[in-house]
């Protein structure tokens, strides 16, 4: 499926172009960025894979956006074009947001489409996503090796030391693909001269900590 995504069009689709494509999670303009992208699109490839997979005459599936985030939608409807490319046939379930939560806590979706946001250190984009167990591993991905990873860079505390830890954890969930990452959206910011101390910071965090309102 990775294979099949042409990740453009849903920026152009999704967000109007306000948005970066992307492979793996972490946005460009953080440090902790790795730029991994082994999944160019290459629709014969998909189709070959999935041929090798024994479902060379395609199969159904359904994904399920929200009400909530109209993005979530048009991304929905880019996904279920690209992947009739290749045979797949994708009903588009859509739902209001308190059945969204609930139908994805309990596991009940083939593919969902939502994003994360507001994370600073690697760890927020792994960890609570993908370590056994976790509240928030709505897969059910489960890695061994990943799992020691991920306790190994929390405990880590020199970043230098880190950043290994971190792009071999982002590299292996990108190539096993419990998630297809999309995009990184271009975060923009609009507020009067008398907001005083407000930053935009270059990982789209946002924080008020230090702001103000002026006369």
């Amino acid at each position: 499926i990775s294979y099949a995504v042409q990740r453009d069009n849903i920026v152009s689709a999704a967000t109007f172009g306000l948005a970066e494509a992307t492979q793996d999670p972490i946005p460009s303009s953080s440090s902790w960025a790795f730029d991994y992208a082994p999944y160019e699109y290459d629709p014969e490839r998909a189709r070959q894979l999935l041929e090798e997979a024994g479902v060379g005459d395609g199969f159904e599936m359904d994904i399920m956006p929200t009400t909530q985030y109209e993005e979530s939608i048009r991304i929905a409807q880019v996904l279920q074009a690209n992947l009739a490319d290749i045979g797949i046939r994708a009903n588009i379930q859509t739902l209001e947001w308190a059945q969204w939560l609930e139908e994805q806590g309990a596991g009940n979706f083939d593919t969902f489409v939502c994003s994360w946001n507001g994370l600073v250190d690697p760890d927020d984009y792994f960890y609570a996503q993908h370590k056994t167990g976790e509240v928030f591993t709505f897969t059910g991905y489960s890695n061994p090796t990943v799992d020691e990873l991920l306790d190994e860079g929390r405990e880590t505390q020199d970043a230098a030391a880190r950043m290994p830890i971190y792009e071999q954890i982002n590299s292996t969930i990108v190539d096993e693909a419990p998630y297809i990452y999309l995009y990184n959206p271009l975060n923009i910011h609009a507020y009067g001269t008398h907001v005083q101390g407000f930053e935009a910071r270059p990982d789209q965090a946002v924080r008020f900590t230090e702001t103000w309102i002026g006369n």
